[in-house]
């Protein structure tokens, strides 16, 4: 990826795109994303979460069990699919990669479970693990970057992606096409300020001169063709 006059241009193998705008939303790959199209990473961290599907308890409305967790959530379990769902909500840091569950995660998430619950594990229908991206600050990044024009992150979001979509979906079109957050948004709190890349792009300036040479702190950088706004609402 490089940018071509005003545009980006990537190339893969079976094509070559030129836009005026890159988004970034590769998920675990968003800092290699940006590094690739020539920024600095903002220091999001792929964490490891593994599940285990097993038999559910032979009890009288389980399909409306609520999701249990201990107050420190080092496990919980849940409904899902007619069976029951354990994870021992691990959090581990992992490269980018296609993860793939760990035995000892799981015998982690048995044993755990064995110890608050009365419900044998005799088999494991499927087991699985994915990567939940993180910021430091453990809040999505969603907004123009002030390093370069036209790259929009949208990333870093953690365990929620599923249940936050429907929201961040529509912010991020909206700030993508130069427009206000959605008003039902505003009116729940919704402040895109917060999401910002702004905040962890300043912290990486600090430490990488070439990259606060090309960062204005007073404005941010918008859509292509649009003039910059102090606040990106």
């Amino acid at each position: 990826m490089d940018r071509e006059g005003a545009r980006w241009r990537v190339r893969t193998r079976q094509a070559s795109l030129l836009a005026p705008i890159l988004v970034n939303a590769t998920g675990a790959w968003a800092d290699e994303t940006a590094q690739a199209a020539g920024l600095a990473p903002i220091g999001l961290t792929p964490r490891l979460r593994t599940a285990i599907l097993v038999d559910a308890p032979r009890e009288i409305g389980f399909h409306d069990w609520p999701v249990v967790k201990d107050i420190e959530e080092r496990f919980y379990f849940r409904p899902f699919g007619g069976r029951l769902l354990i994870t021992p909500a691990d959090e581990a840091p992992s490269p980018p990669c296609d993860a793939t569950p760990d035995e000892l995660d799981i015998a982690c998430a048995m044993l755990r479970f064995h110890d608050v619950a009365d419900h044998p594990v005799t088999r494991i229908h499927h087991r699985w693990a994915g990567l939940r991206t993180f910021a430091s600050d453990r809040a999505p990044v969603i907004g123009w970057s002030q390093a370069a024009p036209g790259f929009f992150w949208l990333a870093g979001l953690g365990g929620f992606g599923i249940q936050t979509t429907p929201a961040v979906s529509r912010l991020a079109a909206a700030l993508v096409r130069g427009r206000r957050p959605p008003q039902d948004l505003s009116d729940h709190g919704v402040d895109a300020e917060i999401y910002s890349p702004a905040r962890l792009e300043q912290s990486w300036a600090a430490s990488v001169p070439s990259l606060a040479a090309r960062i204005d702190g007073s404005a941010l950088v918008g859509p292509v063709g649009l003039e910059p706004t102090t606040r990106p609402l």
